[in-house]
């Protein structure tokens, strides 16, 4: 079934991943070539949203040094097209062969299908973002649909969402009335400056989270140039990996997705290589879950 909505991998990628030490991820991970992988055994899937964003995020994460399971990480290859109707029913195939997706998306409005794709699960979601601001649009206002991603979800609230987090919010990037939106409806909210000063604050917030969508505004405009309307405020690379470690170490968490990331603004694929250290640091976590979340 997962054919029907994904390419392989391209030929200069794979043989690029086929020249890399032995000790490398791209030579440790199944690769979506001639054929997909078995899932069987496969405990987290790569996925890409947009070719030439994902591609150039794989270029630096295949050569990263391979500290975890052989064969257990599959890489997926991407979407035909970057719409949500093909990335809803790919995540929900996942979910439902208990492997946990990771999203690499130039769209930050595909976060909303991200969740979307737990409608058939039947069962209420938290959902925590990190991100600079709340994309939360006014119903007269004007916005693009990167602005406005969680508008559906939030007002009125979505059936399916139990909770909803915040994470770095920037306080002169947000209107007040968003803040008292949060507080009324019992929404954790951490800003940036809290979780900087001490960033183990956010550890309870990410690891009660279902799914994670980190958006990379929130980090520096010199971590990560490649967004659009880079700020000069946000995250050092090293927090954000901080943050990437935790939601993996969430025994709860069952899908990842990192979005916002623009190639044409990338200047020297910095952000592209801030990303592959976030996804590494992403699976450092998870294989390093502790098993700990209470049953019931």
């Amino acid at each position: 079934m997962l054919q029907n909505w994904l390419t392989a991998l391209s030929p200069a990628l794979l043989k690029a991943a086929g020249s890399l030490p032995d000790h490398s991820v791209g030579k440790n991970i199944l690769l979506y070539g001639d054929q997909l992988p078995a899932l069987k055994g496969v405990r987290i899937a790569l996925l890409g949203a947009n070719e030439k964003e994902a591609n150039a995020i794989r270029a630096h994460f295949y050569r990263t040094g391979c500290f975890f399971p052989k064969n257990v990480i599959a890489d997926l290859g991407n979407l035909r097209r970057a719409e949500p109707d093909m990335l809803i029913p790919v995540i929900y195939e996942l979910l439902s062969g208990k492997v946990l997706p990771v999203i690499l998306a130039q769209r930050d409005e595909l976060a909303r299908a991200h969740f979307l794709a737990y409608q058939e699960a039947k069962s209420l979601v938290n959902l925590t973002v990190i991100d600079e601001r709340l994309r939360f649009a006014r119903s007269n206002a004007k916005t693009t649909a990167a602005d406005a991603v969680y508008t559906p979800l939030l007002q009125p609230r979505h059936p399916l969402l139990f909770h909803f987090g915040l994470v770095g919010c920037q306080t002169h990037q947000m209107a007040p009335d968003w803040f008292d939106f949060m507080g009324k409806n019992h929404f954790d909210t951490v800003r940036l400056g809290k979780s900087r000063t001490a960033i183990e604050e956010t550890e309870p917030v990410l690891r009660d989270a279902d799914l994670i969508a980190f958006h990379l505004g929130a980090l520096k405009q010199c971590e990560a140039p490649g967004v659009e309307n880079a700020s000069p405020s946000g995250y050092f690379t090293e927090e954000a990996c901080q943050l990437c470690r935790y939601a993996g170490m969430s025994d709860k968490l069952t899908s990842f997705g990192i979005y916002g990331y623009h190639l044409d603004r990338d200047a020297g694929d910095q952000t592209a290589q801030t990303v592959s250290q976030m996804l590494w640091y992403f699976l450092e976590g998870y294989f390093n879950r502790k098993n700990d979340f209470p049953v019931s």
